[in-house]
């Protein structure tokens, strides 16, 4: 890294006056500067792309040109000209004492000075609140703010908004502060003025938001001690302070819950309480009825300014919008739940106007607008790239360049992108939690934790005392089961004997070799739900019991005064969650969060230093959200920078900035291209949707076995091995990269790297230890008197059947074991079934997050043809060859002997089986049955109608030696599922498929 280089280009506190060369597309050019503020362009990019050659012959001040009309050009040219003036022309006295001392007074000290982002957005508020109606210019921005708001809209819809547009880390909370100040001392000196409101609701999406908000009702004391926003940044002018108390009189903050209307007489209807026949909405209570609860001390018909907080949550979706997924239609709900409250206010009081605060405010995706497009009413722009350029937030590093065969782009920057992973991923979610078993997580996933806590290891011992508290990982989940394994591989668990599991990453586990640490490093957290619902799912608890304790009695000692009795356990997370990074608090040693979902908006640690991305990100939207976690500054202390001057080379400018910080992101896959024109809708496939009747369970329904692998129970008195035919294991950096070059937007010069270092110092000997200890574990069953027979065959599979490839080492391998991988144990234990001759029993492995597997879980969409059944669960059969998949559906319907059959389409049933490659594949049979032999036996009879063209050999052996067998030697366990034996048939004619059918059945008569 290029330690000289310094992208921090400006003074925080005044207007920018540089900023780095930015080409069209977005691309940033770190060699040349430009003098000036940076033009705003409404369709540029909102954040940098890495530093490379710029391709865009088109550069941001040429886009600027078109764009000099817009509203927010409009307003920073006549808010400059104000500012420059000394806030001359026609405001009142009041205002010009709150200006002069915010940001005119000599006597202020820096600690407590307004960044300019801040200064320019409340600045332009009061512009447009007190000077914008006395001239033209004004009077047609005003004119153009009206029509943005009422477009698209009914009138009795309309809201009048105007947004401010402040990058994470630029103090949006300080914004409000000013604005409701500005409005309240204005209104006590001028009672008649409707210039400015009589009272303030402040609106968060959430409660963190809100509790982080409550730092605006000021104390009741007037001491220099209260400790509120007001007092501690100095906003209040000396003669003023003694009527600051009275502000709580008028000021209500709430989170967006409290506008949802409650049920009347809670949610049971029955023919006596009158709501029988009524809709959901007719049950509940009136507008009325929430604004007397909620707001009764504000008078009727008074002016109200309703102030948003993230306010791109606060919006009127489009009906009939039938792009949002489930998810985004969750958040259309809750959405509309907020404006229509707002809407409400409006017919109670008078709405001077309404304030949104966002660093994204953007149109949500399924909204029913364009995703990512700006609101139209922003009034104040201070992005992302201008908050880099001033030093106030970190500058992130995102992936750029790994030694995989990835072409596009890096292997980190998205982990969702890998087909496996996200399979295996998707496996976890949907099976059943373990609590007790060991981590299983895919090989990708761990290679991504492992670099980047060896970088936030190093990075940790190299700043040592420079952080009061520990700088923090964030690692994204989505949803609990995968937040579980990788809680328990981060750090670590308690085994079913109550014995310690330690962590893989030692500084983040909560357990050692004694047991549990009295205080943990790793915080699990289910955000969302300890947000929405203020609640945590008692699997979460269950996971978490330990930890919640010790918060628990940490509580008892920091805050003796309080009862911990009256607490719950989510209140207990939150306030663990809420004090990460800040001194003499619950959260003060919480090195690792792992969050279930995105982490909650307006979580403000500043001590966060990297992020781990373990899902998928299905907007920009998010993935900017999730980056602004880490962005927030550690230290704002000013420091004097020597360069050049640009009027004369030969000597050198001083001046001051901040120091620049960074921050480490992975897995969060932000596309920093600025969108393109939206492409006409192409008309929606003809789609058929495959699933479970219900009434046809109790006749139909179908089980299977959910098998992973197999093993050997009964052993034989000596394992040999034949390694003759076995292909070699590859070990390849082009799938599981070793060093990924991290790159900021600023140069090509100053980038960090991830290295997976920490595997290269183990000796060989810990690698056959751990590989011998892996084979007997999942191939023979923890019988450790075979340990030294298995120990000379795994060295000799190191020896002679490890390929390495790239930049990969041998002790790669250990990515394989700590992921809970069985590929690597597969492969040598190949070579121990072609080298041992016994009469084994053999078992099957079952997944251990669900071990049988039904047609209850089939659902699907498909393009393909289909056929109704008579003899199944599902309502139709998918068809993939033709003709042939329906003709052996219609034979089964006829033949009587055929109970019930499933087509093996969305229904996932899978037998392992390993290729002549030495990967371990899965095999898809076309039909599953049960069948009637003509003794009156039962049958599970697997079904192949259309042949296996690939890997039939393989796929042949290993059904009828190895998944037949060992199915049915447990079959009896499961009674009520599986308990019939099971058979395999191959039919090559659906012509000939009665006769063969009938004959198999005959056998097991």
């Amino acid at each position: 890294m290029n330690q000289d280089f310094n992208p921090i280009l400006n003074n925080p506190y005044d207007e920018p006056t540089r900023y780095f060369d930015t080409s069209g597309d977005g691309r940033l050019n770190a060699t040349e500067i430009k003098f000036g503020r940076r033009p705003f362009v409404p369709s540029f990019s909102a954040v940098p792309l890495t530093g490379r050659p710029q391709q865009d012959l088109y550069h941001v001040e040429e886009l600027a040109q078109n764009a000099e009309q817009h509203t927010i050009n409009l307003l920073r040219k006549e808010v400059r000209a104000w500012r420059e003036s000394g806030y001359a022309g026609s405001i009142t006295r009041v205002t010009k004492e709150l200006l002069q001392h915010w940001f005119l007074n000599e006597q202020r000290i820096i600690t407590k000075t307004f960044f300019f982002a801040q200064r320019e957005a409340i600045e332009t508020a009061i512009w447009l609140n007190e000077l914008a109606p006395l001239s033209n210019v004004g009077t047609e921005i005003l004119r153009r703010l009206k029509e943005d708001n009422t477009r698209g809209l009914p009138q009795e819809m309309i809201l009048p908004r105007i947004a401010f547009k402040m990058a994470t880390g630029t103090g949006k909370t300080t914004v409000m502060a000013l604005l409701v100040l500005y409005h309240f001392f204005n209104r006590r000196e001028y009672r008649n003025d409707t210039r400015f409101a009589d009272n303030f609701l402040l609106i968060a999406p959430n409660i963190t938001i809100k509790d982080r908000l409550r730092g605006l009702i000021p104390n009741e004391e007037t001491s220099v001690n209260a400790e509120d926003d007001y007092r501690r940044r100095d906003m209040v002018p000396p003669h003023l302070r003694q009527y600051l108390p009275t502000l709580s009189n008028k000021l209500v903050i709430i989170n967006r819950h409290k506008l949802e209307r409650r049920n009347i007489q809670g949610n049971k209807v029955s023919p006596l309480d009158g709501k029988a026949g009524q809709k959901p909405e007719e049950r509940k209570e009136s507008y009325a009825s929430l604004i007397k609860r909620e707001f009764g001390k504000f008078k009727p018909k008074s002016r109200l300014l309703v102030i948003n907080d993230e306010a791109h949550h606060c919006y009127f979706p489009k009906e009939n919008d039938t792009r949002a997924g489930k998810e985004e239609a969750a958040e259309n709900t809750r959405a509309a739940t907020w404006y229509r409250g707002i809407l409400a206010l409006q017919s109670r009081f008078e709405l001077h106007s309404v304030c949104d605060l966002s660093a994204t405010p953007y149109y949500l995706s399924g909204s029913g607008y364009p995703a990512n497009k700006l609101f139209p009413w922003v009034v104040s722009e201070f992005g992302l790239v201008e908050a880099i350029e001033a030093g106030l937030v970190k500058i992130p590093f995102m992936p750029d360049f790994d030694d995989s065969l990835n072409i596009k782009a890096s292997a980190f920057l998205n982990l969702y992108d890998d087909q496996a992973t996200r399979d295996a991923l998707g496996k976890i979610s949907k099976g059943k939690a373990q609590p007790f078993a060991r981590p299983v997580l895919p090989p990708l996933v761990v290679n991504a934790l492992k670099q980047m806590y060896e970088h936030y290891e190093e990075q940790e011992k190299a700043i040592g005392s420079l952080f009061t508290t520990p700088p923090v990982m964030i690692i994204v989940c989505p949803n609990t089961k995968v937040s579980a394994e990788v809680a328990k591989y981060v750090a670590g668990f308690q085994l079913e004997d109550g014995s310690p599991f330690e962590g893989y990453l030692p500084m983040f586990s909560n357990f050692d070799q004694y047991g549990a640490k009295r205080r943990p490093p790793t915080l699990l957290i289910d955000s969302e739900a300890l947000d929405e619902a203020g609640a945590i799912d008692e699997n979460f608890k269950k996971v978490f019991s330990r930890e919640l304790e010790e918060f628990k009695n940490a509580y008892r000692v920091r805050y003796p005064e309080k009862s911990v009795e009256n607490l719950t356990d989510a209140d207990i997370l939150r306030e663990v969650l809420n004090t990460v990074g800040k001194p003499n608090t619950l959260g003060q040693y919480i090195r690792c969060v792992i969050s279930v979902g995105m982490l909650t908006e307006g979580w403000d640690a500043n001590t966060v230093t990297h992020i781990v991305g373990i899902r998928a990100f299905g907007s920009q939207l998010l993935c900017e959200q999730v980056i602004g976690r880490a962005l927030r500054r550690l230290s704002y202390n000013l420091s004097e920078v020597k360069e050049q001057n640009p009027d004369d080379k030969r000597k050198k400018l001083t001046t001051t900035r901040f120091a620049p910080e960074y921050a480490h992101i992975i897995g969060v896959p932000f596309d920093f291209m600025p969108a393109g024109k939206t492409p006409p809708p192409v008309p929606p496939p003809k789609t058929t949707t495959i699933f479970p009747v219900r009434e046809r369970a109790e006749q139909f329904q179908l089980f299977f076995p959910n098998v992973e692998g197999y093993r050997l129970e009964q052993q034989p008195s000596e394992i040999l091995a034949d390694f003759s035919s076995v292909p070699k294991f590859s070990l390849n950096s082009a799938d599981l990269p070793t060093k990924v070059e991290m790159r900021t937007a600023f140069s090509n010069e100053l980038q960090d790297r991830l290295e997976l270092k920490d595997f290269r110092d183990c000796r060989e000997q810990e690698l056959l230890y751990a590989l011998t200890a892996d084979v007997l574990e999942k191939k023979f069953n923890n019988e450790t008197h075979y340990f030294g027979q298995l120990k000379p065959i795994v060295q000799e599979w190191l020896d002679t059947c490890v390929d390495l490839q790239g930049n990969a080492f041998k002790n790669m391998l250990f990515l394989y074991l700590q992921s809970g991988s069985t590929k690597v144990s597969e492969h040598i234990y190949r070579a121990i079934q072609r080298g041992t001759n016994s009469d084994d029993i053999k078992r099957p492995i079952l997944n251990h997050y669900k071990e049988i597997e039904s047609t209850a879980d089939v659902f699907g969409v498909t393009l393909r043809e289909t056929y109704a059944p008579r003899k199944s669960h599902t309502n139709l059969i998918v068809a993939d060859t033709g003709l042939w998949e329906q003709q052996a559906a219609k034979v089964f319907d006829i033949l009587d002997e055929v109970q019930s059959y499933a087509k093996n389409a969305f229904l996932n049933f899978a037998i392992p089986y390993v290729a002549d490659d030495g990967e371990t594949h899965k095999y898809y049979p076309d039909y599953l049955t049960l069948c009637k032999t003509p003794s009156g036996k039962m049958l599970n009879l697997i079904v192949e109608i259309s042949g296996m063209n690939q890997d039939k050999v393989a796929k042949k052996h290993y059904v009828e030696e190895y998944w037949l067998p060992s199915v049915n030697n447990v079959r009896h366990t499961y009674s009520n599922t599986i308990q019939h034996e099971w058979s395999f048939l191959e039919i090559t004619n659906p012509q000939t498929m009665q006769t063969a059918l009938s004959q198999h059945l005959a056998r097991f008569s």
